[in-house]
């Protein structure tokens, strides 16, 4: 209903003022809107004389801001290594008691900040420090600052840089420091940054210096094609004899590998690296060696500005044309290396990719021995081409938002688009919230706010059910659902035995047996069967929904 900078009024001194707003009424109700001149200066960028405010909270699936409250114990890198709020670009404002927040698209993650002052960007630790992010934080880095989970590598020293805090600052620096009541417990507050590593990754070492976690240099430029193009002669005529004189798997491994290591040391020598590493792609997929030719490619999306997806594509669609019907590429390895990139794929309407790679997923499946995962594959064959055929559909819709965001109709069709074809329920949510449907509207409206008690989320996931039980549409109802299960899995880890609990049960058990619904949901199932999890296409940042 209001944004979080509105509950942290009280903690700002502003208690008055918060006690002015109907806490049961959105932001733009008459009552809550004549309050809006009132934005404490705090919120205000130096810049701005209106009442909007260019402070936002980074929102997405494993940020700390994604439509639920994260625990602490779920920010597995550590509050003191993510990164909570960020300033953005004026094109993203919003009014300062609006419920919005900052919610970066795959790859696009400076698309709306990074423009508002030469120097950078101001932005806040979890742990209430703030920091200064500097133009040359490359995308893959700012991502793993933005995500909570561990594994990712980042250390906040590896791009933090002291704000300089002059006195006309400290209303703003109070305010972003106060932001971290907003992510969870009260103990946020008293952590602080992380000791620098013995590497010398100090605020001060770093400066202004981009480099990836693990202190790897910057991403280095594409070479030109004229290049790349002597490059790839001279690696040709230095490695021919001895790769056609490999005729075993293991002998093409070890050649693809001496170039991926060879490359790694030629960092001034960008177009023999990048040619080096295209070399053991080639050398690599010819033989179905899926591993390898990964490897290179996670080496070349880290030296080279280069696009994952893109990449990850080329090379599973070269493994796959080399191999099918040789018997030689493990069917396995090759889904494991895939799902990732085809989930990157769906949420960005990369659907041409994601058939052509599910269909060769599918016929390496259908050679092995157990075909457990046949069934599965070819639904989600199915499912990403409706999806494809839909989001074609929905494209007028979708250019009509673009120019007015209350279009109630555009609303209702991408949203159902997203929820129900897609499977982006995050945002999808939030435009059947706003769109004609007034059926939808009002579910999806109480999906948003429903508070974390069992009874209510009962309530939810009944209302879903039976949504799903009015509509003749297939794909409908089992997208409904599919999140009526969401819910009545939520409810139950807060149930105690009862009738109610075996009701919620008994309606798991039966969207059990209907399978998957949508194609994010099909490639997690898939990912459990194997054991891994399909979140990040390898090499790049880990992706968030975008339409």
């Amino acid at each position: 209903m209001l944004s979080w900078r509105v509950e942290l009024l009280p903690y700002l001194g502003h208690e008055a003022l918060y006690q002015k707003f109907a806490l049961d009424q959105p932001w733009d109700s008459p009552h809550n809107r004549q309050l809006l001149n009132l934005i404490p200066d705090c919120y205000v960028s130096p810049e701005r004389f209106d009442s909007s405010t260019n402070y936002l909270a980074v929102s997405g699936r494993r940020y700390l801001f994604n439509g639920k409250p994260v625990p602490l114990r779920r920010v597995e890198d550590g509050i003191d290594n993510t990164l909570a709020i960020v300033e953005v670009d004026d094109s993203h404002a919003v009014p300062w008691t609006r419920p919005a927040d900052y919610a970066p698209g795959t790859g696009q993650l400076r698309g709306g900040m990074g423009h508002l002052r030469p120097e950078g960007i101001y932005a806040l630790w979890g742990s209430g420090l703030p920091t200064l992010v500097a133009p040359e934080v490359g995308e893959q880095q700012l991502h793993r600052a933005f995500t909570y989970e561990s594994g990712d590598g980042l250390n906040a020293g590896d791009i933090h840089t002291e704000l300089a805090i002059r006195e006309s600052q400290q209303a703003d620096v109070v305010a972003a420091s106060a932001a971290t009541a907003a992510v969870g417990e009260s103990e946020t507050a008293a952590s602080g940054l992380k000791q620098p590593s013995a590497s010398g990754n100090s605020p001060a070492a770093v400066g202004n210096a981009s480099r990836v976690p693990g202190g790897e240099e910057p991403r280095l430029a594409v070479p030109g094609v004229g290049d790349l193009a002597a490059a790839t002669e001279q690696v040709e005529t230095l490695y021919a004899e001895r790769v056609k004189a490999a005729t075993t798997v293991a002998q093409r491994r070890g050649i693809a590998r001496e170039m991926i290591a060879a490359a790694l040391e030629m960092r001034s020598d960008p177009a023999g690296a990048y040619a080096l590493q295209s070399a053991a792609v080639q050398i690599s997929a010819a033989v179905g060696d899926v591993q390898t030719a990964g490897e290179a490619v996670d080496a070349q999306v880290a030296m080279f500005e280069v696009d994952p997806l893109t990449q990850n594509g080329e090379m599973l669609e070269l493994v796959g044309r080399a191999s099918v019907g040789a018997g030689v590429v493990d069917g396995r390895a090759y889904l494991q290396r895939a799902l990732p990139v085809l989930r990157q794929a769906i949420e960005e309407n990369a659907y041409g990719m994601g058939e052509g790679l599910c269909k060769l997923a599918t016929q390496f499946e259908s050679q092995s021995r157990d075909r457990a995962l046949l069934p599965a594959l070819n639904r989600l064959r199915l499912q990403i081409a409706a999806a494809g055929n839909q989001h074609q559909r929905v494209e007028g819709a979708l250019a009509q938002l673009r120019k007015d965001p209350s279009d109630r109709a555009a609303n209702s069709t991408v949203g159902m688009y997203l929820a129900f074809i897609k499977g982006d329920w995050q945002q999808g949510l939030n435009l059947l919230a706003a769109g004609d449907n007034e059926q939808l509207a009002r579910i999806s409206a109480i999906d948003a706010a429903t508070p974390a008690s069992a009874t209510a989320m009962l309530s939810t996931a009944d209302a879903w059910w039976d949504l799903g039980e009015a509509t003749t549409q297939k794909q409908f109802r089992q997208a409904s659902r599919g999140r009526a299960a969401f819910w009545y899995a939520q409810a139950m880890d807060r149930m105690p035995e009862s009738l109610a609990r075996m009701h919620a049960q008994a309606r798991l058990r039966e969207t059990e047996t209907s399978g998957a619904s949508t194609p994010l949901e099909s490639i997690a199932q898939l990912a459990d069967a194997l054991g891994v999890a399909p979140r990040t296409t390898p090499g790049s940042p880990k992706s968030a929904a975008t339409r």
